[in-house]
């Protein structure tokens, strides 16, 4: 049951986009399925998002997790910067 709601809302998630300036928008979201079988969860991105995503890989860091959930506070993630 509480796979079921998650999964509605997990696949009701949206992107957009604003042009304030020329009066636009758009939305679309970010999974196209998604699939429960026996405790396996299996999501399809929206093609839309792919590249996107991509885009992301270049501008984030990554970081060890057994040194991460060793922070005190969620927000100490905070000072970890990428070195230029």
């Amino acid at each position: 049951e509480d796979a079921y709601k998650d999964s509605e809302k997990i696949l009701g998630l949206k992107v957009s986009t604003e042009d304030l300036e020329n009066d636009k928008f758009k939305f679309w979201n970010v999974f196209s399925s998604m699939e429960y079988d026996n405790g396996h969860f299996t999501f399809e991105w929206n093609p839309k998002m792919i590249s996107h995503i991509l885009e992301l890989k270049e501008k984030f860091v990554t970081t060890d997790l057994t040194i991460a959930s060793q922070f005190k506070s969620g927000f100490s993630s905070i000072i970890i910067l990428p070195s230029k």
